[in-house]
């Protein structure tokens, strides 16, 4: 299981990625809305000196879409970057989950045994949790998850 901080690391590489791609659609969208159409309607007959053979003029409108294009191309590089560290970020802190899980799991493991040994030498639950600075309950729990693991040879 991933940590509260990786998780939160994730979502954020996730929003981030979302809002990538919203802004490409974005971009997309406003330049298809500004380019206008370069071919006449079937019905109308071509004005004289329009022909689609002719290079046409740069209107001012599509070099404002191509320029708007272009920096949002660069705020998307931009993006990317930031979410290849991001990405970079949780590995690291999923290595040190990691880490940290295997110490906690063998620091749990060593209080386990160490309150099965006191057991073994006959103190009581309470008197285990004392010396131990745990809480009874905690205590019995241990304890009564190894009486389900090895049954009774009586």
């Amino acid at each position: 299981m991933m940590s509260t901080p990786g998780m939160e690391l994730l979502c954020l590489v996730v929003s981030s990625a979302v809002v990538a791609a919203a802004m490409i659609i974005w971009i997309l969208l406003r330049v298809a809305g500004k380019t206008p159409a370069r071919q006449p309607c079937p019905q109308e007959p071509d004005l004289p000196g329009e022909s689609l053979d002719e290079p046409a003029e740069e209107i001012p409108e599509e070099e404002e879409a191509r320029q708007e294009l272009q920096a949002g191309v660069g705020q998307l590089r931009q993006l990317l970057a930031e979410v290849d560290q991001r990405i970079e970020e949780l590995r690291q802190l999923s290595a040190q989950a990691v880490t940290a899980s295997g110490l906690a799991r063998s620091a749990l493991e060593r209080q386990q045994a160490e309150v099965l040994r006191l057991s073994r030498q006959g103190l009581d639950g309470v008197e285990i949790a004392r010396r131990l600075e745990l809480d009874v309950g905690e205590v019995e729990l241990m304890l009564n998850l190894q009486r389900c693991r090895v049954p009774n040879k009586d």
